[in-house]
């Protein structure tokens, strides 16, 4: 980029920024910076200028309506030096395929087709034309051109042995292997994708853009091989994965950002698989006689801007409506509430999310299978459960307080703080928690986690001071985990608030009979079908689907 070429595309930011910021005179100084595109002879000359240009269409997109006029300019300017082939040659391949991807994800297919192509023809190494192929490939699916997308997905494959640059040869097995899932089921692609998404993941670290994406699409192929398999909580426990990981690329990156866009979609194309599925259970049903959950009511799924799109089958109805009596039952127990304990993994956050959990219980059984353990249930077994923690029941109920069981409790610990820097925090926990705090409203842990790796969670959100020192884990003395009220009683006699004005919330039935031993309300988070059905089977009658509902208790709407 020439330092003319710089100082005109700052002015164009700046134009873009100001407008999306909504300062005064802002709209009509960004759409003369766009009737300029057109006649500016340094464009496009560099990949600088590329990433320039795809800036410049997100605050675009950003702005909405407002700037499609805006927006259509900058395309048609993309578009003419495609067709000219007026990029510098050895330039052509990173900026058409820059510019390709961010007109993809915007929804701008014919130009973006016609980019990428282009970068496949002037890649000049295999990570160039690797790269290209698989977004390419990316974007024939999403047009429902499989078998393109099969034929670039496969070359791009075969090229990353390759590629020297290890960021595009994940990059590219990631998004090849992604696209060929979506053509056809195998679960060795499955087994890659599970692979390679933990790797960027690692790479990245949790909050970054290209970590979120490798999130979304490990959870959709995690959740497709449970479908295949039949295994409907693996499969709700990957759903509940995506839905956190939309909420968290929303609230990271702004409700806009590709990446946000993405997860929704990837949980909206989740809920209508699901719904199919719910369909002909019940055509089943009814032609055995059978009971079952149809698609009557199934409620409207909100699209990017709140309106309804797709249905899907609300998880929780315990508590409805405003008016309903379920939802005066919640005010009511949000209202008298002057301590509220958290159950930690759950309607915190999910500690052990995605590959995190099954790393840990792989961990935790190879290291028994060293030791010989072979009578023990084996690994299958405990995995099923999907739960790290059942390893330890299942060794803490056969050999109670032996040297073994503190051992690998020991280990359990090291995997909990491992799995801290994986963990999906729970949709709104965290403001509802400040909140809570504003309000005066003490609060403490109560959990089957060990503290440490409680604590080191709280203190990376930066909710440490809403709880600290009240954070009751676990403790060496494994006959006193939930069900059993041990840690509920300690932040009990330690905060010294009477039951009546306490309130536990948990997402399982043995937090619910921990609570009900302490004799102190009890509301239930349940964030799926599976979770729901077990605590209404425990007996809790006040469950929630989301937190929202407690926050917009704490914080009601004005009236219109």
């Amino acid at each position: 980029m020439t330092d003319s070429g710089m100082e005109e595309w700052r002015r164009r930011i700046d134009a873009g920024e100001r407008a999306v910021a909504g300062l005064p005179g802002a709209g009509q100084s960004l759409t003369d910076q766009a009737d300029l595109l057109a006649e500016d002879p340094q464009l496009l000359m560099t990949p600088a200028d590329a990433r320039a240009m795809s800036y410049f269409l997100a605050l675009l997109r950003e702005l909405g309506p407002a700037a499609s006029r805006s927006y259509a300019l900058a395309v048609d300017a993309v578009r003419m030096w495609v067709e000219n082939g007026s990029v510098p040659p050895a330039y052509q391949c990173a900026v058409y395929s820059r510019i390709g991807t961010v007109l993809a994800e915007s929804g701008s297919g014919a130009v973006a087709f016609m980019a990428l192509r282009a970068a496949v023809n002037a890649a000049v190494s295999p990570s160039e034309e690797a790269y290209a192929l698989a977004r390419l490939g990316e974007l024939e699916i999403h047009y429902q051109q499989p078998s393109h997308a099969r034929v670039h997905a496969e070359r791009a494959a075969r090229l990353v042995p390759q590629a020297e640059d290890s960021v595009t040869w994940l990059d590219v097995r990631m998004r090849s292997a992604y696209t060929l899932l979506r053509i056809e089921y195998q679960s060795s692609l499955v087994r890659e994708l599970v692979d390679v998404c933990g790797r960027q993941i690692d790479r990245w670290g949790n909050d970054h853009p290209r970590a979120l994406e490798a999130l979304t699409i490990m959870a959709v192929a995690q959740r497709e091989h449970a479908q295949k398999q039949g295994d409907r909580a693996a499969a709700e426990r990957y759903t509940d994965v995506l839905a956190v990981t939309a909420q968290r690329s929303a609230s990271l990156l702004g409700a806009r950002h590709p990446q946000a866009r993405a997860a929704r979609a990837a949980l909206t194309e989740d809920h209508r698989v699901s719904q199919g599925a719910r369909v002909r259970q019940g055509e089943h049903a009814r032609a055995t006689s059978l009971p079952h959950r149809g698609a009557d009511d199934l409620q409207p799924w909100p699209d990017d801007e709140g309106r309804a799109t797709e249905p899907r089958r609300s998880p929780v109805t315990t508590v409805a409506g405003d008016g309903s009596a379920r939802a005066g039952d919640l005010r009511e127990l949000v209202a008298r509430a002057r301590l509220v304990l958290w159950a930690f993994d759950g309607p915190v956050c999910r500690l052990f999310a995605g590959r995190s959990a099954d790393t840990a219980m792989d961990n935790l059984v190879r290291w028994l299978e060293t030791r010989g353990l072979d009578s023990l249930p084996r690994r299958e077994e405990w995995q099923a459960s999907g739960d790290p923690h059942a390893v330890l029941r299942a060794v803490a109920d056969r050999w109670p307080s032996s040297d073994l069981v503190l051992e690998l409790e020991a280990r359990l610990t090291q995997e909990e703080l491992r799995a801290v820097s994986t963990a999906l925090p729970t949709a709104y926990a965290d403001p509802l928690i400040r909140t809570w705090t504003a309000l005066g409203v003490q609060q403490a842990i109560a959990t089957n986690v060990s503290p440490q790796g409680a604590y080191t969670y709280l203190a990376g959100r930066g909710l440490i001071s809403c709880f600290a020192p009240h954070i009751y884990g676990r403790t060496r003395d494994l006959g006193l985990l939930k069900p059993d009220p041990s840690s509920v009683y300690r932040a009990l006699n330690a905060m010294g608030t009477p039951a009546a004005s306490v309130v536990m919330i948990g997402g399982t039935p043995t937090n619910y009979r921990a609570a009900r031993q302490a004799g102190i309300p009890f509301l239930g988070y349940a964030q799926n079908d599976h979770r729901a059905k077990d605590l209404r089977d425990a007996g809790v009658e006040l469950i929630v689907e989301s937190l929202e509902q407690v926050l917009s208790v704490l914080r009601p709407r004005p009236p219109s």
